[in-house]
């Protein structure tokens, strides 16, 4: 009796891998989007609801005329509660002056790395402050920043800084140590006009 050879074996294996993983793509794909309602349109689901509503506006409309009166001015105090909240939410939400913007001098700190070249970060940031006034607190207390900025910023590696959501935390975090330096006055925003990793 012949034995297949060891390559026809393994490419046969491999052929069935590849049918088995593409059929559970296929009913995983099919599953996902039955589940969030993507194919409710192509199997009628969405009519369901709209006809169990249109039989009870039937019976609804049977009913005597007080009651169409009744839901008249239910409807229009539902309006005017809506309105009452949308003018609330305007009138209490006021727009923001606009900042008085002020530059911190450059940073350049040794990132944390397992190689023996070293990594550095370099950094040119610009503080959005709420007035002119707040530029002599922050320059009273600059060595107390710089602290707080180089403890962090020592601490961080070339991983932790990559794509967006590197440079959100590392925005979020440095003023978050800068508002605990010049408490109490708070800067609105830290802004990177430079970041350069060397």
């Amino acid at each position: 009796m012949e034995r297949a050879p060891p390559r026809k074996v393994a490419a046969k294996k491999s052929l069935i891998i590849i049918i088995a993983a593409a059929v559970l793509l296929l009913v995983g794909g099919f599953a996902g989007a039955y589940f969030t309602g993507l194919l409710d349109p192509l199997f009628g689901g969405s009519e369901e609801p709209a006809q169990a509503g249109d039989a009870k506006g039937s019976e609804d409309e049977g009913e005597g005329d007080e009651e169409e009166g009744e839901t008249d001015e239910e409807a229009e105090d539902g309006e005017a509660g809506k309105e009452k909240v949308e003018g609330s939410l305007e009138e209490s939400v006021e727009p923001l002056a606009p900042g008085f913007f002020h530059e911190l001098p450059e940073i350049t700190v040794n990132l944390k790395g397992r190689g023996r070249k070293k990594k550095f970060l370099k950094l040119q940031l610009s503080l959005e402050l709420n007035s002119e006034d707040d530029v002599a607190v922050i320059e009273g207390a600059i060595a107390r920043v710089n602290d707080n900025f180089n403890v962090f910023l020592r601490e961080m590696r070339v991983e932790d800084l990559e794509g967006s959501a590197g440079m959100y935390r590392v925005r979020e975090e440095l003023l978050l140590r800068i508002n605990a330096a010049i408490t109490p006055i708070k800067v609105r925003d830290v802004l990177f006009k430079e970041m350069l990793i060397q």
